[in-house]
């Protein structure tokens, strides 16, 4: 079991450093194939790596940000994560079949 951050943000790093996390392995980028049974993920992934993660039956923990507009794609210090009440949740994700969606008939030209 191994717990793996995945960020290349300084400031997320800073944050989950002072945080008390024991982490074993610091990644830039998420390698799936290397993920065990049992090892714990932490970082902010899209849905679709946050589910290959679950897929392996490791645990994935997101570094859970309440961004406003405002600082969207912004870099974020480790200031700015404490103020925005940076923490850690757990989710399962898994992909599911594609329901039925509503679309809207083609216009007629």
């Amino acid at each position: 079991m191994s717990v793996i951050f995945v960020s290349r943000h300084p400031g997320a790093e800073m944050w989950v450093r002072q945080s008390g996390l024991s982490v074993d392995r610091w990644e830039t980028h998420l390698n799936v194939d290397a993920i065990r049974e049992g090892d714990f993920v932490v970082g902010v992934l899209p849905v679709a790596l946050a589910s290959e993660v679950c897929q392996r039956r490791a645990t994935f923990v997101e570094l859970a940000i309440a961004t406003p507009e405002h600082l969207r794609g912004k870099e974020l210090t480790f200031s700015q994560l404490v103020s925005l009440g940076a923490k850690l949740r757990c989710f399962k994700v898994e992909e599911c079949p594609l329901p039925a969606l509503p679309f809207a008939p083609a216009q007629a030209e």
